[in-house]
C-alpha cells in the first residue's frame, strides 16, 4: 500500500521509464452491423499506440489528447474482439520531489516537466511525494460508440444575461457536426432547453466537419423569459437546465447529446488593486480549496466526484481552484455546477 508510511518509496522508480500493455475483449451486437462503429478513448498518459483486431488503428500522444478512431471495418460480430493498447511514457518524466529540493530544481521545490502539462504533481511537488510510475497508462475511460452517418462532436451552450435585466436570457448554442459518410447530407439540428424549441438546416459535403454558432440573431427561439438563474453556494440556487441536441437525416435520428448548464453571467474587475468577482451582478465572497489530484492512484470516479464536492458545499466553500487542470473528467464539473461550486 503506497500511502501508508513510507512504502512508495520501496516502489521502483522504473516504472515511469517502462512500456505497459493494456489488453480486454469484448462482444459487439450483431444488430449493430451495418452502424458505424468507433473506439473513444477519453484520456492516456502519455503516449499510445492503438491495435484492434490485431490492426494498428494509429497512435495518440499527450495526456490531455482524446483518441477517436473508426473500427468499423474490422469488427468481428460473431467473436470476442481483441482491444490491445501499449503505453509508453514520456521522455523525461522526471525525477522524485526530494531529488529536485536538494538540486534546486523547479517551483516550489516540484519537478520540471519537459513533456507538456502532463501530471505535473506525479512528478512529485511539496504536497505529494513522486509516484513512481507517474500515473502511466489508461486514466479516463475506453468506450465503443455506435452511430450513423452525421455525428454530434461536442457541444456547448452560452448564456448572455443582459443585466441588470434578469427577466430574459438569449441562448448561443455551439456544436460540431461531422459528416462520416461519402456523399454530401442534408440534415436538421433540434434542440430543446427547458421547453424552448429550435431547429436549423444544415447541409454538409462529404467528410466535413463544421461548427455550427448559432444565436437567437438566426433562431429567434434562442431566447427564455423568466429563467431560474444559477448561484453559487450561498447566494441562491444553483438552478441548471438541460439542451438536447438532435440531429436528424430523413426524418429519423442520427445522434443525440445531452448538456446540463446553469443560466449566469459572471463578471470582474481590479479597483483598488484588489480582483473582485461577480456573478448575475452580485459580489462573491470567493472561499474556496486547492484541488490537486483527485486521488493518488486516480481511482476517483463518478459517484465519488459527487460526494467530495458535495463536502466542498457543505464546508460552507463555494469555489475549487483545479491545480494545473489535473482534473478533467466530467462527473467534477457536473458535481460542481450542482452544488454551486465555483471553478
Amino acid at each position: 500500500d503506497p500511502y501508508w508510511g513510507l512504502n512508495n518509496l520501496l516502489i521502483p522508480d522504473t516504472l515511469c521509464r517502462m512500456d505497459w500493455w493494456y489488453r480486454n475483449s469484448f462482444n459487439i451486437p450483431r444488430n449493430k452491423k451495418g452502424e458505424k462503429v468507433k473506439l473513444i478513448l477519453n484520456g492516456i498518459n502519455y503516449k499510445a499506440e492503438i491495435w484492434f483486431n490485431r490492426q494498428l488503428l494509429g497512435t495518440m500522444t499527450g495526456a490531455f489528447e482524446r483518441g477517436i478512431f473508426d473500427i468499423t471495418p474490422w469488427v468481428d460480430y460473431d467473436k470476442k474482439n481483441l482491444l490491445a493498447i501499449r503505453i509508453l511514457p514520456p521522455n523525461n518524466p522526471g525525477i522524485p520531489h526530494e531529488a529536485n529540493r536538494k538540486e534546486g530544481i523547479g517551483p516550489n521545490g516540484g519537478a520540471l516537466c519537459l513533456d507538456g502539462p502532463t501530471f505535473i504533481s506525479s512528478e512529485g511537488w511539496d504536497w505529494i511525494p513522486g509516484i513512481r510510475d507517474r500515473n502511466v497508462g489508461i486514466w479516463q475511460d475506453v468506450r465503443v460508440k455506435f452511430g450513423n452517418e452525421l455525428e454530434i462532436v461536442d457541444t456547448h451552450v452560452i448564456t448572455d444575461l443582459p443585466l441588470p435585466d434578469t427577466t430574459s436570457v438569449n441562448f448561443i448554442v455551439q456544436t460540431e457536426i461531422y459528416n462520416s459518410s461519402k456523399t454530401t447530407r442534408t440534415a436538421n439540428l433540434h434542440f430543446n432547453i427547458g421547453g424552448v424549441s429550435a431547429v436549423y438546416p444544415v447541409s454538409l459535403n462529404a467528410n466535413e466537419k463544421r461548427m455550427i454558432k448559432l444565436t437567437s440573431n438566426e433562431c429567434k427561439e434562442l431566447q427564455m423569459k423568466n429563467p431560474r438563474l444559477w448561484w453559487p453556494n450561498g447566494y441562491g440556487d444553483p438552478n441548471l437546465y438541460h439542451c438536447k441536441f438532435e440531429v436528424m437525416v430523413d426524418g429519423r435520428v442520427s445522434e443525440t447529446k445531452d448538456v446540463s448548464f446553469g443560466i449566469k453571467k459572471y463578471s470582474y474587475d481590479k479597483e483598488g488593486n484588489t480582483f473582485h468577482i461577480y456573478i448575475n451582478d452580485i459580489p462573491v465572497f470567493v472561499k474556496g480549496a486547492n484541488w490537486g489530484m483527485s486521488e493518488y492512484m486516480l481511482r476517483c470516479r463518478g459517484a465519488e466526484y459527487d460526494t467530495k464536492v458535495r463536502l466542498h458545499k457543505e464546508m460552507n466553500f463555494n469555489m475549487i481552484r483545479n491545480w494545473l487542470g489535473s482534473v478533467t473528467d466530467d462527473e467534477f464539473y457536473e458535481a460542481c455546477d450542482k452544488y454551486g461550486i465555483m471553478v
